[in-house]
């Protein structure tokens, strides 16, 4: 009688768990480095826009915000409204290529809106910004 040697197959790794862990590594780090995203602003209630279409830049570093107190930030700094086009004359010296974002509340009127508008533009800026909140459906 005729025996079969039968070999039993040797050990393997499989690549599908290895996959997988690699792969949630991966959407880790991506949501890891999406949340790191540095904000230059104070928290404001934005208006809402019905067409928001968000455009970002490495370029873009100046912020400025204007609270419901009507008081005026650059980058989360106070300014008053006399020093606004100076600092923005300096800031635009160091960031030559940058948006400028604006943040303004609800609230602020639209003299004062208009008001800094006009500053920003006697420090030579062109590119503004307005942000605000996507619309509610």
């Amino acid at each position: 009688m005729k025996l079969n040697n039968y070999k039993s197959p040797g050990p393997r790794i499989e690549m599908l768990a290895l996959i997988d862990v690699i792969f949630l590594l991966l959407i880790f780090f991506i949501y890891a480095m999406l949340s790191m995203a540095v904000h230059n602003s104070l928290p404001v209630n934005l208006p809402d826009s019905e067409s928001l279409k968000v455009k970002t830049s490495k370029y873009e570093k100046i912020s400025i915000t204007i609270d419901k107190l009507e008081n005026i930030y650059i980058n989360k700094n106070l300014v008053s409204t006399e020093n606004l086009t100076e600092k923005l004359k300096k800031l635009k010296k160091e960031y030559p290529f940058s948006n400028t974002l604006l943040f303004g509340d609800k609230k602020v009127s639209y003299e004062k809106l208009f008001m800094v508008m006009e500053k920003i533009r006697q420090a030579g800026i062109t590119k503004i910004s307005f942000q605000a909140e996507a619309g509610l459906d």
